[in-house]
């Protein structure tokens, strides 16, 4: 099951193992950083394995750095519940 992000519950799956973050295709997501302080409006830093490693930010709220004009983007971020 796919979850909204939210940062809090998102750092709480990864760290107790029971969640791991993906974008809404469902691509894995490794966050390197939850609070990088690199850009200011986009303090989550990580990157997408099946794509780059090369570091993509997002917003506290999970929001890709450049989003659509509907405001969605197909890299924001999701919490996947793992069983």
């Amino acid at each position: 099951m796919m979850l909204d992000f939210d940062i809090e519950i998102a750092t709480i799956a990864v760290n107790c193992g029971t969640g791991k973050i993906v974008t809404r295709e469902g691509r894995e997501v490794i966050i390197t950083c939850w609070n990088s302080g690199d850009l200011y409006h986009y303090p989550i830093k990580g990157y997408i394995p099946s794509i780059s490693k090369c570091s993509v930010y997002w917003t506290n709220k999970g929001k890709y750095t450049i989003a659509s004009a509907s405001g969605d983007s197909n890299y924001d971020l999701f919490i996947e519940e793992l069983c």
